[in-house]
């Protein structure tokens, strides 16, 4: 399956490269009402990271996602619609660790020119342990609601250096926000404690929730994909997992709104687990859902984790 999505982003990749050079020739146009906003036009890669963005700017800003709410940002195939928008934009926020495998790739295709800012700069990595992608970092560092402070930190910086006029704005954005994701932490330290310590147990689509067991106190009980690129897992994991979810009880699996249920749907009619299969972790929700924005898209997991394995 690593072959297949590399050979795909191959050709995305030649596409967007077949573009870049028309526009440089002239054959391709960026509008010009783009040229004539007068807000900054910034670019993030994908859902969660243009919502923090977008708190921080605030009206300074016009920020648009490449990745659509509901796809895969580890997998997603960039268009040529996209290099249009990277090149007419003012800066580009990416979250790094390897999360976008296409990234570098693709902003080699848009000629370099862009300001580009890595939002998890300065995070400490938890790695991934084992399967295609052993020894990469794990990048889903924005479960921790710690963490994303620093996000917050980096993004203010960003957008200064964008625009400095806007300093004394970006601030009170930030610092507004920073206190948002304070009583967020708090309200989900708060709500985890309805859990019993025996059951705070994740059984999971994708080993995406490192950083959060580790900070509001969960164990990981088993996964399907290491990275979710990776190919299917042999029989005997599914096996070994089930197994475990019958050893500990476990009340309910999780699945991740971005990856095919299947093989979870499996593992729980083989264990009597109830299946909650509207986890946000790469993509926010859709706009109007409970889960559109980071805060909504944390509270409504939290949420789903409490009634799963809550008494």
């Amino acid at each position: 399956m690593r072959k297949l999505i590399l050979a795909a982003a191959a050709v995305g990749i030649a596409l967007i490269i077949l573009t870049s050079q028309q526009l440089i020739s002239g054959e391709l146009h960026i509008p010009a009402e783009s040229q004539d906003n007068p807000r900054l036009e910034v670019v993030a890669t994908y859902s969660v990271i243009c919502d923090l963005v977008r708190q921080v700017a605030g009206g300074r800003a016009v920020v648009h996602s490449l990745v659509p709410p509901g796809v895969d940002p580890h997998t997603y195939e960039p268009t040529p619609a996209d290099l249009l928008q990277v090149t007419a934009a003012d800066g580009v926020f990416y979250h790094g660790m390897d999360l976008e495998l296409w990234f570098d790739r693709f902003m080699s295709a848009t000629g370099g020119k862009s300001e580009v800012w890595e939002v998890s700069e300065g995070v400490q990595p938890l790695s991934i342990e084992g399967g295609a992608y052993a020894g990469y970092p794990d990048p889903h560092a924005w479960m921790d609601v710690t963490l994303v402070q620093k996000y917050v930190e980096n993004i203010y910086r960003g957008l200064v250096e964008l625009d400095p006029s806007g300093r004394k704005i970006y601030r009170e954005n930030a610092d507004r926000y920073l206190r948002e994701l304070a009583e967020l932490d708090a309200w989900i330290r708060r709500r985890v404690r309805e859990i019993p310590p025996e059951n705070r147990l994740l059984l999971t689509s994708e080993n995406a929730f490192q950083y959060f067991a580790r900070t509001y106190d969960f164990s990981i009980l088993g996964y399907i994909y290491h990275l979710a690129p990776e190919d299917e897992p042999p029989a005997r994991r599914i096996t070994g997992l089930v197994d475990a979810a019958r050893e500990a009880g476990l009340p309910a699996i999780f699945a991740e709104t971005t990856l095919e249920p299947r093989i979870m749907q499996q593992i729980a009619a083989e264990t009597g687990a109830e299946l909650i299969d509207d986890i946000y972790v790469d993509s926010l929700g859709p706009e109007g859902s409970d889960a559109d924005t980071y805060v909504r898209m944390m509270r409504h997991n939290v949420q789903r984790f409490v009634q799963g394995l809550g008494e």
